[in-house]
């Protein structure tokens, strides 16, 4: 019997999948129609795990490639800027460190997602900047990144 987690669960999804296909060429319609919705919800399941990482390398992968990218640009527009290394494990939190033009130097987060919310995106539009504010919260602000590396220097 597999482990509990999501590789336990890949595992019994795994093994449903070779059940049905085992099934499917026996062609035993009858035994099939018993199990037929277990199977169903258990095969959805498997194709979302599926999808999903497995692990967090892909995600890490992500984001560092992010950061790269980033300190990257704004490197090639003329600022001092590092990645931080092992950003999170450390006493040093953020992912980026930038020195402005006038000397300030400042800590950053980078976060990739596959889709960000459609309603600040929209909000942002053609527009330079947009601030937001969460109730009782910080107001926030939110610029390009080409804008922000011309801000900086």
């Amino acid at each position: 019997m597999a482990s509990g987690g999501k590789r336990g669960e890949i595992t019994l999804a795994k093994e449903a999948a070779e059940r049905l296909q085992a099934w499917l060429d026996a062609d035993d319609a009858t035994h099939f129609g018993q199990h037929e919705q277990d199977l169903s919800r258990v095969l959805s399941h498997y194709a979302k795990l599926l999808k999903k990482p497995r692990n967090g390398r892909s995600v890490s992968r992500k984001g560092y490639v992010l950061e790269n990218q980033s300190v990257n640009y704004l490197k090639s527009r003329g600022l001092e800027c590092s990645r931080v290394p092992l950003s999170g494990a450390g006493e040093e939190k953020g992912d980026i460190r930038l020195k402005t033009g006038r000397g300030r130097r400042l800590k950053g987060e980078a976060k990739s997602r596959g889709t960000l919310a459609a309603w600040i995106v929209n909000a942002l539009g053609e527009h330079d900047f947009l601030i937001l504010k969460q109730d009782r919260g910080e107001t926030l602000v939110m610029l390009r990144l080409p804008l922000f590396a011309d801000l900086c220097q």
